[in-house]
């Protein structure tokens, strides 16, 4: 090791020569063991092509990148969500990105899956989950530009390891819940019922019109949704994906149900352009859903729940002076698209139509619905075989 002279600052310097540039690079160190320590660092990271001007960058310069080709990637909304990730991960804004380790990131995902001071609650499995492929999406930018030699984030596909409080499951209604539905008049049941037996998205609800309805047909013509930025709906002439833009065939039962909403609407004046309008006639902003939805919840609640009040009286109104515990499901808009996808499974719709007839742009995500059902009702498609061996045996 060539003999290093100190420095007036009392440090050590031995230089490195860049083969792709011809400067020389710097390599500093309190003894000259650290200093020549630094310097085949160096002309290792130089060797693999790693870029050294870079690596004093920070976690927040590389995650700037990414935002900036985020926001024309993809919609308004998603874009501020990403920006909301970023911010959740501040303790990285300053550490330079080459010395960030996996476990760094992992303790600011377990700090925040026990206690999110945005929230001042635990944060869900999703939101860690999105908050972790943020993460991994800044590193990977910075991989391929050579700044690090490999991204310390792993997406791990094992859901047993997964941190954060579980998401309650989506699902579809139970025959019970469906009759609730039909039997619970409401402003938000012809949204309800119109997913329900449409696969509607409630973006493609929201800005459907009555005629995009073909009542002698029987369709639905899905051609705009709606993009909520904040609260406000923004109207697009596309959808989620290319698949997004269908004709969706309906049962009958839905054809009936609307046409008797919307001459109910004639009869009474009340007839707007859209099938599920605000109160003003306008679409409904997504605070508006929320108090909607909201609305027809407690009313179920009253209704088909076991709430009782503080006295042990049961509860038979919305209008309480003290606030009542629900005890129905907290049904959401999309348990009535997955209603929709159950209804075609189990009506012996293939996977193909029912890919077009829910929108999906992915064949895969249609067919992991029809495999998870398939796994629920296998004791049902055995039973079929026994009843058909039984009939056999007894020709």
């Amino acid at each position: 090791m060539e003999k290093l002279t100190k420095r007036a600052d009392g440090r050590y310097c031995e230089r490195v020569k860049d083969p792709n540039t011809g400067k020389l690079i710097s390599c500093y160190g309190k003894t000259e063991r650290e200093a020549h320590k630094k310097a085949v660092d160096t002309r290792m990271m130089l060797k693999s092509g790693i870029d050294t001007s870079a690596q004093k960058d920070t976690f927040k310069s590389w995650a700037d990148k990414w935002l900036n080709a985020s926001e024309l990637q993809v919609c308004n909304n998603e874009y501020k969500n990403r920006i909301g990730r970023i911010n959740r991960l501040k303790p990285l804004w300053n550490c330079q990105i080459k010395g960030i380790r996996s476990q760094d990131v992992e303790d600011i995902l377990i700090s925040l899956a026990k206690f999110n001071p945005y929230t001042s609650r635990p944060t869900s499995q999703s939101t860690i989950k999105k908050l972790k492929a943020a993460a991994y999406n800044v590193f990977e930018i910075a991989l391929e530009n050579h700044v690090i030699t490999e991204n310390p984030v792993k997406q791990s596909k094992n859901h047993n390891s997964a941190i954060g409080t579980p998401p309650e499951p989506r699902r579809a209604l139970t025959d019970e819940e469906q009759q609730w539905i039909i039997d619970t008049p409401h402003r938000a049941q012809r949204a309800a019922i119109t997913m329900m037996y449409s696969g509607l998205r409630r973006g493609e609800l929201t800005p459907l019109t009555w005629d995009d309805i073909d009542f002698s047909e029987r369709t639905i013509s899905v051609n705009k949704f709606v993009e909520y930025d904040g609260s406000t709906p923004c109207l697009k002439s596309y959808g989620k994906s290319s698949s997004a833009k269908r004709i969706v065939n309906v049962p009958k039962d839905l054809v009936k149900f609307l046409k008797a909403e919307r001459k109910k609407d004639i009869d009474t004046g009340n007839l707007k352009i859209l099938v599920c309008p605000d109160t003003r006639g306008k679409m409904l902003t997504k605070q508006g859903w929320r108090s909607m939805w909201y609305s027809y919840l407690l009313l179920l609640n009253v209704k088909y729940g076991h709430s009782v009040l503080s006295d042990g009286s049961k509860v038979t109104s919305v209008f309480t002076h003290e606030k009542v515990k629900m005890t129905i499901p907290n049904i959401t808009p999309h348990w009535m698209r997955h209603t929709f996808a159950t209804l075609l499974y189990l009506s012996g719709v293939d996977v193909l139509t029912a890919k077009e007839q829910l929108g999906h742009s992915d064949i895969k995500t249609t067919l992991d619905i029809y495999t998870h059902l398939d796994a629920k009702y296998k004791k049902k498609n055995i039973s079929k075989l026994d009843e058909y061996l039984s009939k056999k045996d007894s020709e």
